[in-house]
């Protein structure tokens, strides 16, 4: 068995992706290829991403869970395996089945807090006036993020603004989260120990003794989690580790920093399309259709697996102790299933769903909320303003070692 002998050297793809993934699609017919530099076969067509989705004995995300469990701040529990979505198995079946039914019951507070946050901070958007986007649409996501864990705030010696402050702070672009390393130990904590940081650790620690108390049966995402543990479906070595795991590396670094990078390119499609802005305000019921374009074409590249035995993959060796990156970026832009691939259109009613909220058993479990979060800041926006413009290019910065993207210092000014 060989080796793939396509490599593409350009260590910068993921930040020309649209010229990268036209160039592979034309010289890469297999829909996968090592990548020299960073180590990872990069599968990228739609069919091939698909096939490798459902391999999880193969690709697998279990694999960098850590074995000891340490609960100090930064101990370990920024580590990748505390994440929902790094299981794999039945606990993982399971785990993601209780969570699901969570967020479906809770959908409508989580909703209700989102179109708060959307109104409060949209109010202060001043017509024909620049205005940096994190301080506004950051602030929807950071703000909503901390809300809807709901912390116990009058038992804890922090305020809810204070807390709300600072993680909007530490999320800032260009920051922790906007680092990507291709050599990144999956065993080493994630973030640099800061003060912020270490009051969150402790406040996590707090709001889960006081939900653990007998006789607190609030329906709340850290009772959520013990339920798990209780049943023992995962980490029943350690009740407190499901809501370490949950909040502290689901809840307040994945979900917002895909969130952060989907609402902004929201914006600013907004801002790049105003004949089909035009369209939309003057037809609402394409709304729907904008909101998934615009998450087809989000700048999210996907998740890393690790290979987890020897295997030939379609003719080619895959070693043991290597990394697969599932490129949804590119999958999302393949030629064979969309017309004009790089084209924003609202006409794609006969192709195929894009995949950027992952496929397989790691689809994203709240996949039903994005769609309706995505709708709620288009129809709130259309409904204050008529144009939307970048005044300012932002730099785009890999985030979340590399799955996804986000823009720093990207200015709007709408009217």
């Amino acid at each position: 068995m060989r080796k793939n002998d396509f490599e593409i050297v350009n260590p910068d793809f993921l930040y020309n992706m649209d010229e990268h993934i036209t160039f592979c699609f034309e010289n890469e017919p297999r829909g996968f290829f090592w990548h020299p530099v960073y180590k990872h076969w990069i599968i990228f067509s739609m069919d091939r991403l698909k096939e490798a989705s459902k391999m999880n004995e193969q690709f697998s995300l279990a694999k960098t869970s850590p074995a000891p469990f340490d609960p100090t701040p930064l101990g370990g529990i920024w580590r990748a395996g505390y994440a929902l979505t790094l299981r794999e198995g039945d606990h993982h079946h399971l785990a993601k089945k209780e969570s699901l039914n969570w967020a479906k019951r809770r959908s409508g507070f989580m909703l209700d807090t989102l179109n708060s946050n959307i109104n409060k901070w949209f109010d202060k958007i001043e017509k024909n006036k620049p205005f940096m986007s994190y301080e506004v649409i950051g602030r929807i996501v950071t703000d909503t993020q901390i809300q809807t864990i709901e912390f116990p705030w009058a038992e804890l010696d922090v305020t809810e603004d204070h807390v709300k402050d600072g993680f909007h702070e530490w999320m800032r672009p260009g920051g922790v989260f906007s680092n990507f390393n291709p050599d990144f130990d999956y065993d080493k904590p994630v973030a640099e120990t800061t003060e912020f940081y270490n009051m969150f650790a402790r406040i996590v620690d707090e709001a889960i003794d006081y939900y653990h108390l007998d006789g607190v049966d609030d329906d709340t995402m850290i009772n959520m989690t013990k339920n798990l543990s209780d049943k023992q479906w995962i980490y029943n070595d350690n009740p407190r580790r499901m809501g370490y795991m949950f909040i502290q590396s689901l809840w307040t670094v994945v979900i917002p920093t895909f969130a952060l990078s989907m609402y902004q390119n929201l914006a600013m499609n907004l801002a790049k399309y105003p004949d089909i802005v035009k369209r939309i305000k003057e037809d609402r019921t394409l709304v729907p259709k904008f909101a998934r374009e615009s998450l087809r074409l989000a700048p999210l590249k996907g998740g890393i697996r690790d290979i987890t035995e020897d295997i030939d993959y379609h003719g080619y060796k895959f070693d043991a102790n290597g990394r697969i990156l599932l490129y949804t970026y590119g999958a999302n832009r393949d030629p064979k299933y969309f017309k004009d691939p790089l084209k924003f259109s609202l006409d794609r009613d006969d192709e195929p769903l894009p995949v950027t909220l992952a496929y397989g058993p790691h689809h994203c479990t709240g996949d039903f909320l994005v769609k309706h979060f995505l709708e709620m800041i288009i129809n709130n926006l259309l409904d204050r303003f008529d144009n939307f413009e970048i005044t300012k290019e932002p730099e785009l910065l890999p985030a979340m070692f590399g799955s996804t993207t986000v823009y720093k210092d990207l200015e709007f000014k709408f009217s």
